[in-house]
């Protein structure tokens, strides 16, 4: 999780986290692996201490992960109001207030712990849980729920009014699947918290399960999806983008293939034109040679016919003589 902290300050990424100051990113990416550490705490011999740390990783865990979501939204708000501007400057407030709401509901488990219980089965095996005994302690239990949802349903409401804001449409679109899956994940969690599983590892699967995918989850839609989506984007203008110069050498290829035939069809116009232009030439030529001919041959029976007619005349006025 901490290495991909390193694109924050990568120019190449630094547009897909302009809907979050650098240090809240890493402070919800540190949200969600403090959840991603409750698992640790199921494991080996069940005692106080285990049952307050696992408290304090889903409590504070959620908040550090959630808390700079529900702070962009706030400053995101279309109306401008005094409160997203002094939100905006002191961003540090709103974070401080739900960690210090969980830091004392976490008291409360120091003052009032949890008892370390063995859960009894007729055949199958005894393992221990953690269980609130006390009335004060179970209270305070009950209200953990209560301000996650608040925090979620924050969420929910500014997302539904922000849905339609260009700038942050991408981030609105993730943090409604974060805050459905974390309701789901929170209820079925605190749903299942209230039954007695007869096998142990039945239940630690499902407290592993249910810490991991609320962690890793919302570690993924949060963070990396933007980055995947960056990555998928990238790869659908490469294709785009080959797929284009494909299309243009095809393009230019016809564009050759039809600028040859062109120039042959053009260059056999021009040789049928040359070959008709030098047969009508050497046509008009014999014509030319041939009327010539003919009036040399009318002029030349002209005279013998004149000749003729004079040498009768001549031997005509001899006779008479």
């Amino acid at each position: 999780m901490f290495l991909s902290l390193i694109l924050l300050f990568m120019e190449k990424y630094e547009p897909l986290f302009r809907f979050l100051p650098k240090d809240f990113w890493i402070i919800s990416v540190l949200g969600s692996f403090i959840v991603l550490c409750a698992n640790f705490t199921i494991y080996g011999k069940v005692t106080i201490l285990k049952c307050l740390l696992t408290m304090i990783c889903l409590t504070v865990g959620f908040g550090l992960n959630i808390v700079p979501c529900l702070y962009g939204l706030i400053i995101n708000f279309p109306l401008k109001n005094r409160f997203s501007e002094w939100i905006k400057i002191h961003r540090y407030f709103l974070l401080f207030v739900f960690v210090l709401i969980f830091a004392l509901i976490n008291s409360a488990f120091i003052l009032k712990p949890f008892t370390p219980m063995i859960t009894l089965f007729d055949g199958g095996k005894n393992y221990e849980r953690c269980v609130m005994m006390d009335s004060f302690g179970l209270f305070v239990l009950i209200s953990i729920p209560f301000v996650d949802f608040t925090i979620l349903t924050s969420i929910l409401i500014l997302v539904f009014i922000e849905w339609g804001i260009k700038e942050i449409r991408f981030e609105t679109r993730c943090l409604l699947a974060v805050a459905s899956l974390n309701i789901v994940y929170l209820a079925i969690f605190n749903i299942l918290s209230y039954f007695s599983f007869r096998s142990y590892i039945v239940w630690h699967i499902i407290s592993t399960c249910n810490y991991t995918l609320l962690s890793i989850s919302n570690y993924l839609i949060i963070y990396c999806y933007r980055i995947f989506s960056l990555l998928m984007k990238n790869e659908e203008e490469d294709m785009y983008g080959s797929i284009m110069k494909e299309f243009q050498d095809n393009n230019e290829r016809f564009n050759m293939s039809t600028t040859i035939k062109s120039a042959v069809v053009s260059e056999s116009f021009e040789e049928n034109k040359i070959k008709s232009d030098t047969n009508y030439n050497e046509s008009t030529k014999m014509f030319t040679e041939n009327d010539t001919f003919s009036r040399k041959n009318e002029r030349i029976s002209i005279h013998s016919t004149s000749s003729a007619k004079i040498m009768l005349l001549l031997l005509y006025n001899k006779s008479c003589i």
